[in-house]
């Protein structure tokens, strides 16, 4: 069981705060009491009630009518061989912060009643997060920063450098926000997990989805002593999300080689899609094109794998692709289109053209 703090989105007066219990039932919700806000001169507490709260589950009565037919007719075939179910859970909620006072710096704590927190807990139920400037810095004044990063693969840092190199950052070089631009999990690796293991979900319900859920509990709850682990870079300023195709498969939504048990049939891709989409939504981002300013300065943020298409002309929505066509078109002032794969290209790691349908690229709002 774990309860969770982690800064989303900001604005210059508001912020996003992902609230997650793991593993608890209905009472464990009942325990969120609130988040403590503290900006160093003024503090005050915003209740958290036992509504609004939205719950997945790694298996549900019925769930099994869902799976790919291969895998439905393992489902009968091995009957006999049926373990209990795997069930976990994660009740989660967005909530917003607002009053905030523009470039503002506000340490967060989550309170849970009649319960006391190890260090290790503590960890996870603090934060803090910084809003945006209303007008960019003038000169001599702390630039704005923004740090960009992905494919943080948790097994190749057992001992949270990448947190621990963040803690040491001096504070006032740290960055204003954060945009994690796509392999925040590797659901497909190690690929013996995918490729063999999370077979066994044939004979025993809610594996595969348990394991994926186990993959982002280990990632976000990842604590190394005081100063190390992923946690140290979730929780210190805000974090921007989009997704790359391992928080899927290798490769996805196409065949992808590892896992390729698990994805060598469309209705199985269609399966594991869905499952990966649902908790990147719950853990990351439920918006594939995320706009904000700073003044005079633009960004959008685009996702360009969780909507890409399996034949090779899309990436994004044509409604998305559209806005931000309408976004560059209108600008005023500079603008930062971040996205977690190149664009800027004719070819594909394979040699293949990516230019064949031009109204279905960012090179038409690009040209």
């Amino acid at each position: 069981m774990a309860y969770m703090l982690v800064p989303h989105q900001v604005t210059d007066t508001t912020a996003t705060i992902w609230v997650g219990v793991a593993d608890e039932n209905e009472h464990g919700r009942q325990q969120v009491m609130g988040i403590e806000v503290d900006d160093g001169t003024e503090t005050r507490t915003v209740a958290l009630d036992a509504s609004g709260w939205d719950t997945w589950k790694s298996y549900s009565q019925g769930d099994d009518a869902h799976y790919a037919r291969l895998d439905r007719l393992l489902d009968r075939v091995l009957e006999v061989l049926k373990r209990p179910q795997i069930i976990r859970t994660l009740d989660y909620k967005r909530i917003t912060l607002d009053n905030l006072r523009p470039r503002t710096s506000y340490s967060l704590t989550l309170h849970i009643e009649g319960q006391a927190a190890t260090t290790s807990e503590m960890h996870l139920r603090e934060a803090r997060v910084t809003t945006l400037p209303a007008a960019l810095p003038d000169q001599g004044q702390k630039a704005f920063t923004v740090l960009l990063g992905s494919c943080f693969y948790g097994p190749n840092d057992e001992e949270g450098m990448v947190g621990r190199t963040y803690y040491h950052l001096p504070k006032d070089r740290r960055p204003d926000i954060k945009i994690l631009c796509g392999d925040q999990v590797y659901l497909d690796n190690p690929w013996l997990d995918t490729s063999l293991r999370y077979n066994g979900g044939n004979v025993r319900r809610g594996l595969f989805r348990a394991g994926f859920f186990q993959k982002y509990l280990d990632n976000w709850t990842q604590v190394r002593g005081e100063d190390a682990g992923f946690r140290q870079l979730l929780k210190d300023g805000a974090n921007y999300f989009c997704s790359d195709d391992h928080e899927f498969w290798n490769n996805a939504p196409n065949f992808g080689g590892i896992g390729f048990i698990n994805t060598l049939h469309s209705e199985q891709r269609d399966w594991w899609r869905k499952q990966a989409r649902a908790l990147f939504e719950i853990f990351q981002s439920p918006d594939p094109l995320i706009p904000f300013n700073v003044g005079q300065l633009s960004f959008r943020i685009a996702d360009t794998r969780i909507n890409r298409s399996i034949t090779p002309e899309r990436f994004m929505n044509d409604e998305d692709l559209s806005a931000v066509g309408r976004w560059i078109e209108g600008l005023s002032g500079p603008g930062v289109l971040v996205v977690g794969q190149p664009v800027l290209t004719e070819e594909n790691s394979y040699g293949k053209a990516l230019k064949a349908d031009w109204n279905r690229t960012l090179w038409s709002a690009l040209d």
